[in-house]
């Protein structure tokens, strides 16, 4: 933690997420609950590992599907509505723009 009590790493995962994230939020009809999804993908893998384990939270995948020839695939980290995913938005709030 930094001076002002708030851990720099969250601070740096807020960042990225609010730059490079998504929030996608659906009702499906067959559930009482929306569910929250969030996702966040680059082409960075490091940056997206390190994302990951910094949140503690979701999965990452690597897309190739639809990728042009010469361009480098995407990296995506992602996780559903969870106790978890609710603790790492409290963490970074004082800093996020979402």
């Amino acid at each position: 933690m930094d001076k002002i009590g708030f851990d720099i790493d969250y601070a740096w995962a807020a960042g990225l997420f609010d730059g490079e994230g998504s929030i996608t939020i659906t009702n499906p009809k067959d559930r009482p609950n929306p569910r929250i999804y969030l996702t966040l993908s680059m082409t960075c893998e490091k940056s997206v590992r390190q994302f990951h384990k910094i949140v503690g939270v979701g999965t990452v995948t690597e897309r190739f599907e639809g990728v042009i020839k010469g361009y480098k695939p995407q990296w995506r980290w992602s996780t559903e509505s969870s106790p978890k995913s609710c603790n790492f938005r409290q963490k970074t709030r004082p800093v996020s723009h979402y």
